[in-house]
């Protein structure tokens, strides 16, 4: 699962990085709570995201989480829950993500995301960040829908099984492309279903590091100094081992 993400990059920085043009407005779109960048990304919020568009890349801001509207045929809320991720062994025979992950594919950069240790009732948040690159890009899908009557583009993270290093946090990790050149071709209208199944693979060894990060993570909204400097050990002090 990947249900929080990391941003600690500016949207100019990421226009540079996923070579945007023509440049978009230098400050990006308005994001819920503060602009970037962002210790704390959390599903129903607008993230960015970069989709092949009209024969060039655009970036955009989507809000994290499909809805249910299945709920909405029985007179429920659709937007409560969303459905922040889909699993990519899965994806292409279900109705809910099969025409997305066919035709509309694209990516989340984000700088990390975040699993949970728990022991009963504690939480205790660790840090999966790029051991050599700046940004990890996140495989997604998106589509349209109808929000009371306004136009709303949202995505969802495909994961797939975790690897090694994640397995101690998590059994099911994002699907990570491994390069610019992972990129294009996710994004490519033109992939095939084989194709699409061989970038959705985990992540090699030696793609993540691990560390402990502060317990304020543990509340979606954490911003702030010092939520690096973690107050707790691995091992110690009733806290899980990595």
């Amino acid at each position: 699962m990947c249900g929080r993400t990391q941003l600690r990059v500016t949207w100019d920085q990421l226009v540079a990085l996923y070579r945007i043009l023509p440049a978009p407005d230098p400050t990006g779109p308005a994001l819920p709570l503060a602009g970037l960048p962002r210790w704390s990304v959390a599903p129903t919020q607008g993230i960015p995201a970069v989709r092949f568009a009209d024969g060039q890349r655009e970036l955009v801001s989507m809000r994290w989480g499909f809805p249910m509207m299945w709920l909405a045929r029985k007179g429920k809320n659709p937007w409560g829950r969303p459905l922040i991720n889909a699993k990519a062994e899965e994806a292409a025979g279900k109705r809910t993500w099969s025409a997305a992950l066919r035709h509309r594919r694209c990516v989340v950069p984000v700088t990390a995301f975040y699993e949970w240790l728990k022991d009963g009732k504690k939480r205790f948040p660790v840090e999966l960040a790029p051991r050599s690159a700046a940004v990890l890009h996140l495989a997604g899908i998106w589509q349209t829908f109808d929000k009371d009557g306004e136009t709303v583009d949202c995505v969802s993270i495909l994961t797939t099984a975790a690897s090694d290093e994640v397995r101690p946090v998590h059994h099911r990790m994002p699907v990570i492309l491994a390069d610019d050149a992972a990129v294009a071709r996710w994004i490519d209208v033109a992939l095939s279903d084989a194709e699409v199944a061989a970038l959705t693979l985990p992540a090699p060894a030696g793609t993540l590091r691990l560390r402990p990060m502060h317990t304020r993570l543990n509340h979606w909204s954490a911003e702030g100094d010092g939520l690096d400097e973690a107050d707790w050990v691995p091992g110690q002090g009733g806290a899980p081992g990595l």
